[in-house]
């Protein structure tokens, strides 16, 4: 990649403590053996919007919109409930754990956020905002009906105030993405 280029996404932080309870979860899936490519507990999010690759002269105007999107939204509850799965038909591609309460607004803030990035020439969404949190990436079918009748238990779920939202860059390495948060904004 382009030295002047940064790898960026827009995303809710989870709790610490939240991480924990879904490594959890992960733990009793992986004693399953799919082939499965778990995500890191570390590096779980809320991703709002996904901006790839982005020249690095134009983050302060990023920042400057994800000011403008925060104001319009105050701080609410998300709750985890549910798991399921993309494309919830066919082979799975994706495992996720759901939104309960806060759906909505997440969907708004993304729309929001949709909004403000317009005026600088970052394309809309085509789909509608779906809010989860990515467990893991199905590389083969080795198991997965076995998983995904375990992933039909659900996860316990849990819940946290979202109170900022953070522009973060994404580096690519061997070992799995390193994320680091370029700006923080508080709702």
């Amino acid at each position: 990649m382009n030295e002047n280029m940064v790898r960026l996404f827009i995303s809710v932080s989870l709790p610490g403590e939240l991480k924990e309870r879904i490594a959890a979860f992960q733990q009793q899936l992986r004693r399953l053996d799919g082939d499965i490519r778990w995500a890191r507990p570390e590096t779980m999010h809320l991703t709002l919007k996904f901006l790839g690759d982005v020249e690095s002269g134009r983050v302060s105007s990023l920042k400057q919109a994800l000011e403008k999107a925060a104001t319009e939204i105050s701080p609410f509850t998300v709750r985890l409930a549910g798991t399921g799965r993309f494309p919830m038909k066919g082979r799975p591609r994706v495992l996720w754990i759901g939104i309960d309460e806060g759906a909505d607004e997440l969907a708004g803030l993304a729309r929001g956020i949709d909004d403000q990035l317009a005026a600088l020439k970052f394309p809309g969404e085509e789909h509608p905002y779906s809010a989860h949190i990515t467990l893991g990436r199905v590389r083969s079918e080795r198991r997965i009906d076995t998983i995904l009748a375990a992933l039909e238990g659900g996860f316990p779920g849990g819940e946290f105030i979202v109170d900022s939202i953070h522009l973060m860059k994404s580096d690519l390495l061997p070992e799995g993405a390193r994320h680091t948060a370029l700006s923080s904004i508080q709702l």
